[in-house]
């Protein structure tokens, strides 16, 4: 069977389920329920990792089953030397992938995650580049010939596991459709362990007031939106958001991420509890008991 990124897909059966997730809302204008089911996982620390892999973005959530979910893989192979150093289960499995949006600096490093972990599916939300990318034609080509599921998401779609829960706020219809990319990233609430989790892909300030306006949610974990460029962590987000903890995902660029505005903001916030991979490494958050624990490679 075959799939496309487009307005059309199939699910493809998955060959090593591990994990019990319930996604539903609409997916592709229907009410669906996709359930992979659970084998024997061992207990795991709840935890939220940011990947060091320089300019671009890469997490992984670990469920307290063990359970994992990378949400984008940074611009090249970075990701997966960082990824063999964070104790994921063996075999080496992902059981989901998220592309928040087709950039290069999102998705150029899952070809290389494909040749060494098997991904259960992949949650995208059917953008693909504005512009002809190669390296996207190779992923695509990889996940075909892999039979990975790849499931669209959008707004109300949501994927649960046992007390742990994972909202996707954005995009909607009219984002989905932006001209702008940024607009149209996957944005996930991730709730786990008593701890909630905003991870915001690059969305801008026109993104920041939907989400202040629709959900009016806060957040202790926020990962920063776009690397903290100037465009982002408005205050008015910051102040309704209220975290407790952010972390950046950037390395040396010459846009200026990131920028001294954002940071000031930023710091007006939280003070010193921001963590930046560029200067930290790879950054670990765990979590349990009200309490989180952040271990930093340097």
């Amino acid at each position: 069977m075959a799939f496309s990124f487009g307005s059309y897909y199939e699910i493809l059966p998955m060959k090593k389920p591990r994990l019990s997730f319930v996604l539903f809302g609409c997916l592709l204008l229907l009410d669906c329920i996709f359930w992979f089911q659970i084998l024997s996982v061992p207990p795991s620390e709840a935890s939220l990792v940011m990947l060091n892999v320089g300019q671009g973005d890469s997490s992984l959530v670990i469920f307290p089953s063990g359970a994992t979910v990378l949400t984008d893989a940074g611009p090249n192979r970075l990701a997966t030397r960082v990824l063999d150093t964070v104790v994921l289960p063996t075999p080496q499995y992902i059981d989901l992938a998220v592309v928040t949006h087709p950039q290069l600096d999102h998705y150029g490093g899952f070809s290389d995650v494909l040749d060494h972990y098997d991904i259960g599916a992949f949650l995208m939300t059917g953008r693909v580049p504005d512009d002809s990318a190669p390296a996207w034609q190779t992923l695509v080509d990889k996940i075909k010939a892999k039979s990975i599921p790849v499931i669209l998401v959008g707004r109300g779609d949501q994927i649960t596991q046992g007390e742990s829960k994972i909202s996707i706020l954005s995009p909607d219809a009219t984002f989905r459709e932006s001209g702008e990319l940024n607009d149209t990233g996957i944005v996930q609430y991730v709730v786990m362990a008593s701890t909630s989790i905003l991870l915001t892909a690059d969305i801008g300030e026109v993104g920041e007031k939907y989400l202040v306006l629709h959900d009016g949610i806060t957040a202790d974990i926020l990962k920063v939106a776009h690397h903290g460029s100037r465009y982002s962590s408005s205050k008015e987000f910051l102040e309704a958001i209220q975290p407790k903890l952010a972390v950046i995902g950037v390395g040396e660029n010459r846009y200026g991420h990131p920028s001294p505005d954002a940071m000031k903001r930023l710091k007006a916030i939280l003070g010193d509890a921001i963590f930046r991979t560029d200067r930290d490494g790879t950054v670990r958050i765990t979590f349990g008991g009200g309490k989180a624990r952040v271990l930093t490679e340097k």
